[in-house]
């Protein structure tokens, strides 16, 4: 574990409690989205997405609260978890100006199922309540 802030021991804020302007948020969607597909890569979702589980220093974002990451595939609801991370956060940066056409969490949904090698027998699974 390493400390993310400033050398006054000022911690880096969690994004749910910024205001990023339209170019930093995209950036931040960006960041986000490098970040879930390497977790995907292999075969992983965070389980507990959310704006607060984000830190951003300095223009950097990351992710914190990862004990409870979920296997997406050994686990039964993994697809689940993958769909509710996707979702959630998608709607934050949607209603902060994520430009997008609305689709911008089924967009990051689709690409983390593919990296995450999700078969279609995983569809059944994408609409349902999590947690």
């Amino acid at each position: 574990m390493e400390f993310l802030g400033e050398p006054d021991g000022t911690g880096a804020p969690r994004l749910a409690g910024l205001r990023p302007e339209p170019d930093e948020l995209r950036d931040l969607w960006h960041q986000l989205g490098d970040a879930l597909a390497a977790l995907a890569d292999l075969g992983l979702a965070h389980g507990d997405l959310s704006a607060y589980n984000l830190l951003v220093h300095r223009g950097r974002l990351m992710l914190i609260d990862l004990p409870q990451v979920v296997d997406v595939i050994g686990n039964p609801q993994g697809p689940d978890y993958l769909a509710r991370d996707a979702r959630r956060i998608g709607e934050w940066f949607l209603a902060r100006g994520l430009s997008g056409g609305g689709s911008a969490p089924e967009e990051l949904l689709a690409e983390l199922r593919e990296r995450a090698r999700l078969g279609p027998w995983a569809a059944t699974y994408v609409g349902r309540a999590v947690g």
